[in-house]
């Protein structure tokens, strides 16, 4: 069975890296992971890109859990 994990709990866990989480709550206004399973996780989001299939037909999500770096643009 998939251990599930607090938002918090992922950030404890894995920081400062991606992760690819099958959620299972949300914050329904503004689409926050509240809960749910880390499928995969990686300092590379390419690894995270290529888990994708893994979560194929469930709600997921790919979140960074860190600072991000002051010298790199993010496009959202």
């Amino acid at each position: 069975m998939a251990q599930l994990l607090t938002y918090e709990e992922m950030k404890q866990q894995y920081p400062d890296e991606w992760l690819l989480i099958a959620y299972t709550k949300i914050e329904p206004d503004t689409l926050q992971v509240l809960e749910g399973e880390v499928v995969a996780h990686s300092a590379e989001v390419e690894e995270i890109y290529r888990s994708l299939p893994l979560v194929k037909g469930q709600d997921a999500a790919i979140e960074f859990v860190g600072q991000p770096q002051a010298d790199v643009a993010y496009i959202l």
